[in-house]
């Protein structure tokens, strides 16, 4: 069962299906992914599509007074992941490490690898998304709608996942019948493989390890400067893989040193610590964790989410409902400014369609 069917089943309805269809027509009506689309050079066809990513909105929370958040289901993919994606397949491209037609494989819970798929699909690369059996059919679909192939990698949840591909790539090396590339720079943790015989090409592309992501999301951070209506007392930003705060954050501490950074993590949370390739004798490890980038964590409980969830979503237009992510930085930011006063930022990383 595809998780197309699987999730037209369980529902009854599918807005995440409209969304992917509506996002498709909303990009072909501007020149993007249409028919005419790939008779564009190329670099035009990577200057219509940095000109989509970043440069989202920071609005006010109507229901939080003082709190204000940046609208980064806004990027085409629905995420802020594109602020990784977009660069990091261009960086590869134009260092001759990828090429059109080339597999890129990568592992995802959800969002990271909607972004790599739709960009994929748009560019003329083929994605392979390794992805653990807990994700909902809601997160799986978009990266089939947009023609990615699935890998389900069993129960554990990213750890499992994780541990899943680097045993994989640790195969292809062991194999003898794939030839291994890196990057000069090391700070890019992707890794290339051509097939001896067939000359098939293979990209893990590690977005959770690698520095361009990292860089990606210091244009975030300078958004959020450029666009505050002051300093506020506080940035609320979830942890995650940590490659959002790696590139966030120090731009916040430079521009602002008396605000406070604060991390957020659900109280279910696993606190996992390889998100990328560990593979043995590849010296590729989670890199990005630095607890010194925040000043201190809020745990969110699920009870808290829900009740951010009722105040937020309840009665919004569909389109404009936030997802888990979204709701527990606005849980936290709600807390911080009604103890301290004063404006708090945080950030709308995507929607409830897709959970």
């Amino acid at each position: 069962m595809t998780a197309q069917t699987a999730y037209a089943e369980t529902t009854g309805a599918s807005p995440i299906a409209e969304w992917c269809r509506q996002t498709e027509d909303n990009l072909a009506a501007i020149g993007v992914g249409n028919e005419t689309w790939y008779s564009l050079p190329r670099s035009e066809q990577y200057r219509r599509l940095e000109l989509l990513v970043g440069n989202t909105h920071l609005l006010a929370v109507p229901e939080i007074p003082g709190v204000y958040a940046k609208q980064e289901f806004t990027n085409p993919s629905g995420s802020h992941y594109d602020r990784a994606s977009l660069p990091t397949l261009q960086l590869l491209e134009t260092g001759g490490y990828i090429q059109p037609g080339d597999e890129l494989r990568d592992i995802t819970s959800g969002s990271g690898g909607i972004s790599l798929a739709l960009f994929a699909k748009l560019l003329g690369y083929k994605a392979r998304i390794s992805l653990p059996d807990e994700l909902p059919a809601s997160r799986v679909y978009p990266m089939e709608y947009f023609g990615a192939e699935i890998v389900r990698t069993g129960p554990g949840y990213i750890q499992a996942t994780s541990d899943s591909q680097a045993a994989e790539i640790m195969s292809l090396v062991r194999s003898g019948e794939w030839v291994l590339k890196r990057t000069e720079d090391r700070g890019i943790k992707s890794l290339f493989f051509t097939h001896r015989s067939t000359g098939q090409r293979v990209c893990y592309v590690n977005h959770s390890e690698n520095v361009v992501s990292v860089s990606g999301h210091q244009r975030l951070g300078q958004e959020i400067v450029a666009q505050a209506p002051e300093i506020p007392r506080a940035v609320v930003l979830a942890i995650g893989n940590w490659t959002t705060i790696a590139g966030v954050a120090p731009v916040i501490r430079e521009a602002w040193p008396a605000t406070e950074i604060v991390g957020v993590k659900p109280s279910d949370d696993s606190d996992q610590t390889d998100f990328g390739l560990v593979a043995q004798g590849l010296n590729i490890k989670f890199r990005f964790k630095d607890e010194s980038l925040l000043d201190r964590v809020v745990i969110i409980s699920d009870a808290e989410r829900e009740v951010m969830r009722e105040r937020i979503n309840n009665g919004r237009d569909t389109n404009r409902q936030l997802g888990n992510s979204s709701l527990l930085c606005l849980a936290a930011a709600q807390t911080i400014q009604a103890a301290a006063g004063g404006n708090v930022i945080t950030i709308n990383y995507d929607q409830a369609m897709r959970y």
